[in-house]
């Protein structure tokens, strides 16, 4: 009884839900974004719009201006303590001339902004020297130097030049009604056919302004006498109005007919209509938000009038109209901005008003096929399928159903027949496209399907439909002979639990992608095969799979918790995909390639586009692209489908979007509209001699070293999330990536930087100099001076070093010096000892021998010689002549003593001049001596000696050539005495020598040579050479 009274109640259920009203349907491509004080607005009240030539947006709010720059709002406001600041009071008119934005304000202000500078400048307006304070409500830009503005009071002539204003009153003293109303005066239009006349609109109708002869008329074809609240100029004969108590009035100029459209049964007062589009104009209620106007039909549709809460549509007071340069709808009303991208558009979405269903909660739609060329037929839960026309969404036809309990319909499909299949929670039925009703067909088979729940199909280029059925069973259906066939026997002993999806392989093969284990089916062979390995250990542990879908030899599989498995057949390997590696989503509901084999993933939080090669994240698509939801699932489950036309289909809880991939993939950012904004230091903008958007290069100090810089992008049409990269160069080579519009940096230190920005896509990069002022502690000319100084302080500390060691060493040298001289001169006089002993010995011989003469002629000989010894002795350096001199004394002496055994002979150079040439004293003494005694003395026969004095360059070289015994006879005879004294006199020369070299830096040298006559000595030779001084 429990189970009977159950399914009653159930058919019950089901039988009110579809007879629960009627279902009513619209088509929509409009989704806005709204903005108001929680996004950044001054004020929600919006009182004008403009874009500039910049890109920026101008608001005119309740509460000062507003400019957009697609990321932000930056408020100008009142400030008392400075005078670059905006004036007070609501803005309304507002206009670009230049570099300048002209606004004005209800307290009768008109305000300047510099686009260079970023200040403000205020001027009042004056009427014959009186102050004329009267709200400003609309601005135009007449050449280069006259705006026009309309005002309170009368129309106002401005002369940006000089400054001055002139004002212009309709009354000119008359005190009626009209006259009076017709001086407020609340927009201003020149005509396009002639720029000498301006059309105004006022309190009560319109006028014409004569520039030429500043005189007021009427608008003869614009009878009403009622507030003009817009004009709009549509090329030379159509102008429009929007006029209070009649909605919108059409006049032609050329035909002077007048036409009055406003909405049945709605307060028909209107605050603006611009063009939309060939028949279609946009139209802003004071009371209903924004419409549609279709001027062909002459119907209004109303936004508000849409079923749904999602699109964000503008239902409140719309008062102005902006079309940007790429082609965003902007539209201002009294509770913000709405703005709709050009890229949200490319999506168009089908709504039902779900809330005529008794379970809106569960209103889902779950498929759609083209029906014909200008429908589609639309399978939603809880509802017979409706055809529902392409164009304007609005549902043309329900299809009929025989049975009175109605199942739950689901997936739509084309056989290869043009049939059309539609599964339920009772089976599957066809659908007659004649009657446009659901019938139920005729299969050959032994399953009685009514009592399956048909989920998904497919459908087979081999003439095939395969049906997944509650959950786990399989069907195959034989289009050509209408025979169902089940793989419920081979299903069962795979263990598998739930099948997810189905898509093909290729012709021949069938993705059965399912829990715990996901099957090949080889529709040619009727055979089945397991994904993954055959054993136990399968690489593929399925959790919670949603989907599958074949890709080359890889199959993607897609799970609810743990994003995407990509198994390759050849390698029986798998690689993820997920959240962390950058797919933004673990949840994926549902797998779709387009006709360029682009892999489309509805996900939880988008839509996602992979590279079929590398499967690398192409594109997102999210709320803020015009999808209506981020979350593209319901339980698990989603509608994502390519139509045969290529456009695809989203399913969603009650509408469906169509849209085409290649023109959404089409649509890129634009770099060339990156723009620097401003430079931030603890949160307070550094203003510039220019704005930053205009500089170049700027300047910081080095205090200010740690800085946000903010940039925009005008792009009103790039996608969701945009990324962009950014480097300094000069401090960092490296770029980085950021979704943001604003980029820090910390402690910047000292010197020149290039910011270079760009979209994260694209090279076309925004440039930015920086340079960072040192301290005067951090300039190149204080470290260099810190350097200079360093070295010189080592210099100086070198230099007293080197003059302490060289004054140490100096010392130190002349205590050698002294020295040395004092050891010569001993050495001297150690030789002069050794000669004087040798001499007073041959004296001593002659008074032995009672040679009283020849001792007495000896001795005068020796006094002279004596006294040139001694004399010399005192001078380090004598002339030649002296030495020789000395020399001749000393032979004649000892020839006397040796009784003429020896004789003795000079030669000297012609070009040596002996009087002026300086040589040390004594040099040749010893020579000679040793020459005698050695060489002479123990000869047999006559001895003799040459004396040679040579020059060679600017040295002197003694010879002394003797023709004595030799030096090997001399060492062979046993006269010891002569010998020692001969090898003292020249020990003390060698040590002279040796002296005289350190002292005087002389190259001093001797050479004794044996002289030989075959093996006969035939004398000595000695050479000594010296420098000459």
């Amino acid at each position: 009884m429990k189970n009977i009274f159950s399914n009653i109640t159930f058919c019950f259920t089901l039988f009110i839900l579809w007879n629960s009203g009627i279902l009513l349907a619209q088509m929509s491509n409009l989704k806005f974004e709204r903005y108001d004080v929680k996004q950044g607005l001054s004020s929600s009240e919006i009182g004008n719009m403009i874009q500039d030539s910049d890109g920026y947006i101008w608001i005119a709010t309740g509460n000062g201006l507003n400019r957009y720059d697609g990321f932000e709002f930056q408020n100008y406001l009142y400030d008392s303590s400075d005078s670059c600041s905006i004036s007070k009071g609501e803005i309304f008119g507002i206009t670009e001339k230049g570099d300048y934005i002209w606004m004005g304000s209800t307290l009768g202000i008109l305000n300047k902004y510099n686009k260079i500078t970023g200040c403000f400048s205020r001027y009042k307006i004056y009427n014959n020297d009186k102050l004329w304070n009267h709200s400003i409500w609309d601005i135009v830009a007449d050449g280069d130097s006259v705006l026009w503005l309309a005002t309170e009071r009368g129309l106002v002539k401005f002369d940006i030049e000089n400054e001055k204003s002139t004002v212009f009153e309709t009354n000119q003293g008359k005190v009626d009604r009209i006259s009076i109303q017709q001086n407020v005066m609340y927009n201003i239009h020149q005509d396009i056919n002639n720029p000498n006349k301006l059309f105004i609109g006022t309190r009560a109708g319109v006028l014409i302004f004569e520039k030429n002869t500043l005189q007021f008329s009427k608008f003869k074809t614009m009878p009403f006498k009622k507030v003009i609240t817009d004009i709009y100029q549509e090329g030379k004969n159509l102008i429009w109005f929007s006029v209070e108590d009649y909605g919108i009035v059409k006049i032609n100029r050329k035909s002077k007919n007048l036409s009055i459209y406003n909405p049945a049964n709605k307060n028909p007062a209107t605050n603006f209509i611009r063009k939309k589009s060939k028949d279609e104009y946009w139209v802003g209620f004071f009371d209903y938000g924004l419409a549609i106007f279709n001027d062909k039909n002459q119907e209004f549709t109303f936004l508000r009038d849409i079923p749904t809460e999602l699109l964000n549509f503008p239902v409140n007071n719309c008062r102005f109209y902006l079309k940007t340069k790429d082609d965003a709808y902007c539209f201002g009303t009294k509770d913000g901005l709405y703005i709709s991208k050009k890229r949200s558009r490319l999506f168009r979405h089908y709504i039902f008003d779900k809330h005529k269903t008794k379970r809106p909660v569960f209103y889902f739609t779950k498929d759609v096929i083209e029906y014909g060329d200008n429908a589609y037929l639309v399978s939603n839960t809880y509802q017979l399928p409706v055809i529902v026309d392409k164009k304007t969404g609005k549902i043309i036809d329900t299809l009929s159903f025989s049975k009175n309990i109605h199942p739950e319909f689901k997936k739509l499909i084309k056989d290869n027949k043009n049939r059309i299949w539609i599964t339920s929670d009772q089976g599957f039925y066809q659908i007659d496209t004649i009657k446009n009703e659901i019938k139920t067909p005729k299969i050959k088979t032994n399953i009685d399907i009514s009592e399956y729940s048909v989920s998904d199909v497919v459908n087979s280029e081999q003439n095939a439909l395969f049906f997944i059925s509650n959950g786990n069973s399989l069907w195959k259906l034989d289009t050509e002979k209408d025979s169902l066939i089940s793989f419920d026997e081979f299903i069962k002993k795979t263990g598998i639990i739930n099948i997810a999806d189905l898509d093909f392989i290729n012709q021949n093969e069938l993705l059965i992608a399912a829990y715990p284990v996901s099957l090949k089916y080889f529709i040619s062979q009727n055979k089945f095969e397991k994904i993954g390995g055959d054993k136990k250990a399968n690489i593929l542990k399925h959790e919670w799979i949603n989907c599958g879908i074949a890709n080359g030899n890889d199959i993607l599989f897609g799970y609810g918790r743990k994003g995407i498995n990509i198994w390759n057949e050849k390698t029986n390997s798998i690689s993820i995909l997920n959240k962390e590696s950058g797919l933004e989503s673990n949840v994926i509901y549902e797998f779709e390639k387009d006709k360029n084999d682009n892999i489309w993933v509805a996900t939880n939080n988008g839509l996602k586009v992979l590279s079929p090669e590398n499967y690398k994240l192409i594109n997102r698509f999210d709320e803020e692209d015009g999808l209506i939801r981020n979350n593209l699932g319901r339980y698990w489950g989603s509608t994502l489908k390519l139509l045969p036309s290529g456009n695809m289909l989203i399913g969603g809880h009650g509408f469906f979007t169509i849209f085409n991939p290649d023109s959404l993939l089409k649509t890129n950012s634009q770099s060339d509209k990156i723009e620097f904004e401003s430079l931030l230091i603890n949160g307070k903008e550094k203003r510039f001699d220019k704005t930053l958007s205009r500089e170049t290069h700027i300047s910081i100090p080095y205090k200010e070293n740690s800085f946000i810089i903010k940039f925009a992008n005008l792009d009103f049409d790039k996608k969701s999330r945009q990324k962009y990269k950014y480097r300094l160069l000069g401090y960092e080579y490296n770029w980085f990536v950021t979704k943001n519009n604003n980029i820090t940096f910390n402690k910047i230190p000292p010197g020149d930087y290039k910011l270079q920005l760009t979209l994260n896509s694209s090279e076309n990069i925004k440039s930015l100099g920086i340079k960072i002022i040192p301290e005067w502690w951090q300039t190149i000319w204080f470290k260099i001076f810190v350097v200079l100084s360093i070295l010189g302080l080592i210099y100086y500390l070198y230099q007293k070093r080197i003059a302490y060691i060289r004054e140490k060493e100096s010392i130190k040298t002349k205590f050698n010096k002294k020295l040395l001289e004092s050891e010569a001169q001993l050495l001297q006089s150690q030789m002069n000892s050794h000669f004087l002993f040798n001499t007073l010995n041959s004296i001593k011989n002659y008074i032995v021998k009672n040679k009283t003469r020849l001792a007495v002629s000896y001795l005068n000989n020796f006094a002279i010689l004596i006294r040139k010894v001694l004399n010399n002795s005192e001078h380090k350096f004598i002339s030649l002549e002296e030495e020789l001199e000395t020399i001749k004394l000393y032979l004649s002496l000892e020839s006397l003593r040796f009784e003429d055994r020896f004789v003795y002979n000079f030669d000297v150079d012609e070009g040596i001049d002996p009087e002026n040439t300086q040589v040390p004293p004594l040099l040749l003494q010893p020579f000679v001596e040793n020459a005698v005694w050695h060489g002479l003395l123990q000869k047999e026969g006559k001895g003799e000696i040459l004396i040679s004095v040579k020059k060679n360059d600017n040295k002197i070289q003694y010879i002394i050539t003797d023709n004595g015994i030799g030096r090997k006879m001399a060492k062979s005879i046993k006269s010891k005495s002569a010998l020692n004294k001969k090898n003292f006199g020249l020990k003390l020369s060698e040590k002279r020598l040796e002296s005289l070299k350190k002292i005087y830096g002389l190259n001093i040298s001797f050479e004794i040579i044996d002289l030989y006559d075959g093996d006969i000595a035939k004398g000595t030779k000695v050479v000594v050479s010296f420098e000459i001084k």
